[in-house]
């Protein structure tokens, strides 16, 4: 996405300087909302795009045009202490941090879903990364820490739902599916 990213609406509120709004656009059809997930450019050209969530969404007075977000990262598994197998496995799963930072709009490359691994279950994703409404899906239920590389299990957000107590239980394997048809 090379288009310039433009505020949607009124501000919602002010801070300081700072004027922040609900939404913002993308060229013609790429809305992005508060809370929506994005993929971002990674200066090294060699490694996947950062992942993240919009926290906030505001203009600054003296560039008014150029809209800002504070973005609430996610590792891949590469990027934790996670090697090999554990992280080849399961490439649609990604770990929530508590880092958030200030950001460009129109470094974001393209929305993203993020779901709670307990909702894998109603897609039934397999063990390849898997596309929602031509979004790519990914699927955390850990939160890490880099500065004390540790794993924090997440609740699910959706009170209502159990999480599995075996979530690699709901992965599909094509191998699996195969033998399971001959």
């Amino acid at each position: 996405m090379s288009k310039i990213p433009t505020v949607i609406g009124d501000p919602i509120s002010t801070e300081g300087r700072k004027k922040f709004y609900a939404q913002f656009r993308i060229g013609e059809e790429d809305e992005f909302s508060i809370g929506d997930c994005a993929r971002f450019s990674n200066p090294t050209k060699s490694k996947p795009p950062f992942i993240g969530r919009i926290v906030r969404i505001y203009t600054l007075p003296e560039s008014p045009q150029e809209v800002q977000v504070t973005v609430q990262w996610y590792y891949r598994a590469a990027e934790t202490t996670l090697t090999g197998e554990a992280v080849r496995r399961y490439p649609d799963q990604v770990f929530e941090s508590v880092y958030t930072d200030e950001n460009c709009a129109s470094s974001i490359m393209g929305k993203i879903e993020i779901l709670h691994w307990s909702r894998r279950s109603e897609k039934r994703v397999r063990k390849t990364p898997s596309k929602v409404q031509d979004r790519e899906l990914f699927h955390y239920r850990c939160r890490y820490d880099p500065t004390h590389r540790a794993y924090t299990q997440l609740p699910s957000p959706h009170p209502t739902e159990r999480a599995p107590t075996d979530p690699d239980a709901l992965l599909e394997d094509p191998e699996e599916e195969k033998e399971e048809k001959e």
